[in-house]
């Protein structure tokens, strides 16, 4: 079976397509991964999985004329069983390389795109359409007009035993082992950079009440210079360095391990669960609150987002949030066991592989369906 992405830099959707290559590995498929490169490329190919590179990630026409050539090339020398397209471009590249193939064609959406006229004529779903949230569904639905009867939810998952408590906090760049509280920020530093300066404000706002507290941000991209900058400012406010940024890290396992609070969205929200770190959502959509029982299904409905329910993140909003939480340590402790059971129960890579196998046998059979129809008419 092969799997098309953009890229597989670092980044939720592209870390959420190499564990589905490691799980689909392990059930069993022989996947090959096409996309145009990145850091995560390592990591399949360690895995024992091919990766191919085309194009993918470029809005280009003649980018995408060539990746289309790719991507035909690569159907005649692997003759997968499944297509299975991550994003829109993806998406639109292999519904028209297998035409005239018979191959079913799954898409995977990872969030909220787009919506208009011209993106309801460029976008494409193939047999199957996969929407991470219920949120992403009703957008995919309503604003883009895909068929609604061929689109399931299935959430991203998690390795839950890799991303997990650790027996005692790790040692970790920027937080000696006798810090006070450790804030982590993990995500990718491109357009949403408001949650890591909002940290950056709230970590100065929060020194004086907490001398040792640290606040570490986990990512890189066009906005870290940006973050770089406020956190300069925040160190200068507080009198000591209380913000450092570590860069891009490939695995943020011991970053999320050693916090005490993680303020994150998404996939790296999971994985701060399943670490068991009391969580403060904070993405596209806002600043959303701690993830609680009480909050959790408005919280998971749009991806971990912070859409339909957050606030402007501002650090005044953060600090109060973060606060509340500090000052009670063992209400964040009931926060993080809380996380953990939920990761497991419902976000594990098992239980995403299996649904996703599903959407594939279902696609098999929808096109073996439409082409009997074909037949039959003809």
């Amino acid at each position: 079976m092969m799997l098309l992405a953009m890229a597989l830099d670092l980044g939720g959707a592209e870390t959420h397509v190499v564990t589905l290559a490691e799980g689909l590995l392990r059930h069993g498929w022989t996947p090959v991964v096409v996309s145009a490169g990145g850091r995560l490329v390592a990591r399949l190919e360690a895995a024992g999985i091919r990766h191919l590179r085309a194009p993918l990630a470029s809005r280009s026409p003649l980018d995408v004329l060539r990746a289309l050539g790719r991507v035909r090339r690569a159907l005649r020398e692997e003759a997968p069983d499944v297509l299975h397209a991550h994003a829109r471009i993806p998406a639109w590249v292999s519904e028209t390389a297998r035409r005239g193939l018979g191959l079913p064609l799954v898409t995977t959406y990872h969030g909220v795109y787009q919506a208009g006229w011209f993106w309801r004529r460029v976008s494409r779903w193939g047999d199957v359409t996969i929407a991470v949230s219920a949120e992403v569904k009703e957008h995919l639905v309503e604003r883009l007009g895909a068929p609604e009867e061929r689109v399931r939810v299935i959430p991203n998952g998690v390795d839950t035993e890799h991303f997990a408590p650790a027996a005692a906090p790790p040692p970790v760049e920027g937080a000696a082992p006798d810090d006070g509280p450790v804030i982590v920020h993990v995500s990718r530093l491109d357009e949403v950079l408001e949650p890591a300066l909002a940290l950056c404000d709230a970590a100065a706002a929060l020194a004086p009440r907490w001398p040792r507290l640290r606040a570490l941000i986990v990512g890189g991209g066009r906005g870290e210079a940006a973050v770089a900058a406020r956190a300069r400012e925040a160190n200068a406010r507080a009198g000591r360095e209380v913000v450092r940024l570590v860069g891009a890290r490939p695995d943020p396992l011991p970053y999320l391990q050693r916090a005490d609070a993680v303020v994150a969205a998404g996939r790296a929200a999971l994985e701060a669960m399943a670490c068991g770190r009391p969580l403060i959502v904070a993405g596209a959509g806002g600043l959303a609150g701690w993830a609680a029982p009480e909050t959790w299904e408005a919280l998971a409905r749009t991806n971990l987002s912070g859409r339909g329910g957050g606030v402007p993140a501002t650090g005044e909003a953060l600090a109060a949030l973060l606060a509340a939480g500090l000052e009670r340590p063992e209400e964040l402790r009931r926060l993080g066991s809380f996380g953990r059971d939920v990761v497991v129960a419902r976000y594990s890579i098992e239980s995403m592989v299996r649904a996703v196998v599903a959407a594939y046998e279902d696609a098999l059979r929808l096109r073996r369906t439409d082409r009997t129809a074909t037949e039959v008419t003809a």
